[in-house]
Order: structure tokens, then C-alpha cells, then sequence
């Protein structure tokens, strides 16, 4: 069974010329709890480390993540003072180091990307909660922009998260315990607030651009930061059961096994699942009597004889612009609507069941869960739309919540996307983003009767148990 492992790193006190980092224990101790429990982080094993020496904090990093298996996932955190030479190389501190000597007393990022690259787990997050201030007031340093962190601690399969820029102190907030981007990182775990689309998942990434909003509503000048290779698919952390007080609970419950029930049979078809949704689906499968066949071919089955290879091909290379077009392609040819170039309600009511399940298991398995009808479809759902419900207002809001709107501008018609607008990455498109049927010349966003399209497009969906 894959293993959720972390290392959490905080460094209050150093030597001499370096100033306290005043939240760095109260951040460690925030961050163990919330990842501890089993229904936030889940993670399996927790370490944390408070004002090492050299040789204790390289021992702690080497044995950590040393017995982690190729699903597992690996996190470090660390809380205190970075020190970044005249080559831009940083270093992280220990009880032990000065400003003086902090070459030979702190912990260099090769030391750290070394023993990150012999860890085994293919997911691997970094944060660093770090105060830059001892190395500011050197005059070289004030040349640079910052430091070449992709560089320095970049790989695929690794999330590096920083708090600030490197030309920038963390933002410690008078009277607070923790750091500012600590303090919300954790409440948008902590509460579900980082789930913005409603979809019960929280992603690594939605999670830091909803710690980075709140900071800079505080402060505008910090400005958080997380490299994601493009190319590799965004890290799920948690999947949430809505804790509003109001909501009645037994309700809330019974969603949430059928949102369970839904990813079961969702992700038992794919592939190769995420640590935590392996984790979490193992824990349903005696409740739901499904099993998970991670060798399972794909499913091209098509009831109007429409050949799936291309788009298959397309999903799998993550060629996600070309593959969009070719859903509005082939479903227009399911529909026998290829010549019209659009659909209308008569197609939609009468479109094959097999072949929209074909085609939307095809998105759901290859952007392991962003993107999919079915996505869309509960967002739509969790936002209060009714299938085959016409409501302005609601299409506005769910062009919004995935991405096809823009939230600034003046004219109506003017904020929604054109279809080259879109972002087509994994990494930074908002889930449900895709596919979007937008591509056609006679489907756009900004028109009513495609709104009229997708609403029966959702209803025909739930008639087909997509």
C-alpha cells in the first residue's frame, strides 16, 4: 500500500549575525497536525526536527524518506533562515550556523536535491517557509533577482513551494503563531476553503494559489511561489467531507459515499492511480465490493462504430489543445452531426451512452481526475444546476469556476474565453477546465444555445450514469 512520509524542519535559533525565525517550532507543530490526521493530510508517518545540528539535520534527511517505495509520496518542509552565496546556491540553516562560517554549518540544496533524487517515491513536494533577511544585507546579493530554485532543487515529480521570493523576508504577522503562508496553506487544508470548484478534491496547487491570495491580501509585495514540472500530473492531497456545522450530517455523509462510489468506478479503470486516491479507495472497496485492475486496457467501445485511437493517443501524450478538438469531433460524428457542425437537443437525447462513457473514462483516466464530463458535471451540480435548467446566472458562475470566463472586463460577451484562450495544461487549468466543445466555429462560449447544448449535455449524462 503506498505510504504518505514527511519531514517537518524548524530552525528558531541560530548563531551569531542570523536573527530568530520566531514561528519556525509553532510551524512545524501546525503542519504535523493537520497532516497527521487522517482525515486532512492522512499521512502515514510524521517527523519533526527543532533546531538541529548539521550532522543531526543531514542524518534526519537521509533516513527519511530512505525506505520510500515508487508510490509513495515524500514531503519535506522547512521553517527558518536561507542563506544564498555569491553563485545563488542557497543553503538551509541549523542551530549552528553564523554568518560567517554558514558554508561549513548549514545544509547545502545539493546536499538536499542528492538525497532527494536517490529517494524512490516518483512524488515529492518541498516547502520551504523560509526567512531569506541574513542574506539581504549583502550587497551582491541585492544585484540579483532571486534564486534559480528550479536549478537548484528542480526534478520531475517534484513540487517546490516557497513562501516569498528570495529577495523577500516571509511575512511573520505581529501576534500571530504562525507565518503568514503557513497559517493559510493550513486553514485552506484544514477548513476545505482550497476546494474552490466543490469537487471534494484538493490539489497541491490549488492549495498554494489559495495560501498565495490570502497572503497577499494581507500584504501585496510577498508573493508565494510553486514550481510544477508542467509535464507532470498536479499532486492530490486530500479528498474532503464538507465540514459546515449547518450541513445536516447524515446528508452530507450519504454524498460522500456516492462521490466515493463515483471515483471508485472511475479510477478503477485507470491505469495508474494517485497515492491518495489509491489509499483512499482501497480503504472503500470492501464497502462497494469493486475491485482495482491497474492493468486494465482502455475501453474504445463506440455503439456508432467511431474509431477512439487518436484521442486515446492524444490524452496519453498530454496533448491536451489537440485533443479537445478531436472530442468535439468525434462527438459530433456519434451525433451524426458532423455536417451541422454543433449539436441540438434532439442529438443530445438520443446520444449513445456507451460512447459518452467511453469518452469521458478517456479524459478522466489520462489528467488522472481534473478533467471529464463527469467532472464538470458535479461542479455544475455543486454550484445548484439542474440539468437541462436555462439560468444566465449559473452559466456565468460555472464559466468562472472552470476557467472559461475572465473575471475582469466590461462587456458581457467580452468575458468569456475564445477557445485558443484556454489553458491548455494540466498543471495550471482549473479543474473541469476540459474538454470544452468550444473549438467548432458554430460552438462558442458566448453564445446562448451552447449553454442551452451543455445543460441537456448534463442531463443526458446523469440518464447514462456518467
Amino acid at each position: 500500500m503506498p505510504k504518505k512520509v514527511a519531514l517537518l524542519i524548524g530552525v528558531s535559533e541560530c548563531g551569531t549575525q542570523i536573527p530568530p525565525h520566531s514561528h519556525a517550532a509553532n510551524n512545524v507543530a501546525a503542519m504535523q497536525r493537520v497532516l497527521q490526521d487522517t482525515n486532512l493530510g492522512g499521512f502515514d508517518r510524521v517527523e519533526s526536527l527543532i533546531n538541529p545540528d548539521l550532522e543531526t539535520m543531514q542524518k534526519a534527511i537521509q533516513q527519511a524518506f530512505a525506505k520510500c517505495g515508487k508510490k509513495d509520496l515524500a514531503l519535506l518542509f522547512f521553517s527558518g533562515n536561507v542563506i544564498i552565496d555569491q553563485d545563488a546556491h542557497l543553503y538551509l540553516t541549523t542551530s549552528l550556523t553564523a554568518k560567517n562560517d554558514f558554508q561549513s554549518t548549514a545544509v547545502p540544496g545539493n546536499f538536499l536535491q542528492q538525497e532527494l533524487a536517490v529517494c524512490d517515491a516518483e512524488r515529492q513536494i518541498v516547502i520551504l517557509d523560509c526567512c531569506y533577511g541574513a542574506a539581504l544585507e549583502q550587497t551582491w546579493l541585492k544585484e540579483r533577482v532571486g534564486i534559480k530554485l528550479h536549478q537548484e532543487l528542480g526534478a520531475p515529480g517534484r513540487a517546490i513551494i516557497t513562501s516569498s521570493t528570495a529577495t523577500q523576508t516571509s511575512f511573520e504577522p505581529e501576534g500571530g503563531s504562525l507565518s503568514l503562508y503557513t497559517q493559510y496553506f493550513i486553514e485552506g487544508l484544514e477548513t476545505g476553503a482550497a476546494d474552490r470548484d466543490g469537487a471534494g478534491l484538493i490539489y497541491l496547487r490549488e492549495l498554494h494559489n489559495y495560501a498565495k491570495g490570502k497572503v497577499q491580501q494581507v500584504n501585496p509585495q510577498i508573493e508565494p511561489d510553486i514550481i510544477l514540472n508542467e509535464k507532470e500530473v498536479d499532486i492530490l492531497l486530500t479528498l474532503l467531507l464538507n465540514q459546515d456545522p449547518n450541513y445536516d450530517l447524515e446528508a452530507e455523509y450519504r454524498k460522500i459515499e456516492s462521490k466515493y462510489f463515483k471515483i471508485v468506478e472511475n479510477y478503477e479503470r485507470l491505469g495508474e492511480t494517485s497515492n491518495v486516491v489509491t489509499q483512499t479507495l482501497i480503504k472503500k472497496q470492501r464497502t462497494f465490493g469493486l475491485s482495482i485492475d491497474p492493468e486494465e486496457p482502455d475501453d474504445l467501445s463506440s455503439d456508432q462504430e467511431i474509431d477512439y485511437t487518436r484521442l486515446r493517443d492524444l490524452l496519453k501524450a498530454g496533448e491536451w489543445e489537440e485533443a479537445d478538438k478531436e472530442t468535439l469531433v468525434v462527438i459530433l460524428k456519434a451525433a451524426n452531426r458532423a455536417q451541422e457542425g454543433y449539436l441540438n437537443i434532439d442529438s443530445i437525447e438520443n446520444f449513445s451512452c456507451t460512447d459518452l462513457h467511453t469518452i469521458d473514462q478517456l479524459w478522466i483516466k489520462y489528467s488522472s481526475g481534473q478533467f471529464g464530463f463527469s467532472v464538470q458535471k458535479e461542479i455544475w451540480r455543486g454550484i445548484g444546476g439542474e440539468f437541462g435548467q436555462y439560468d444566465n446566472a449559473l452559466y456565468e458562475e460555472f464559466g468562472l469556476r472552470v476557467g472559461w470566463r475572465d473575471r475582469s472586463g466590461l462587456m458581457l460577451l467580452g468575458r468569456w474565453k475564445k477557445h485558443e484562450d484556454l489553458s491548455f495544461s494540466l498543471t495550471w487549468a482549473p479543474v473541469g477546465h476540459l474538454p470544452s466543445l468550444a473549438s467548432g466555429k458554430l460552438m462558442k462560449f458566448d453564445q446562448l444555445n451552447f449553454w442551452g447544448i451543455r445543460s441537456d449535455f448534463y442531463a443526458r449524462m446523469e440518464a447514462c450514469w456518467v
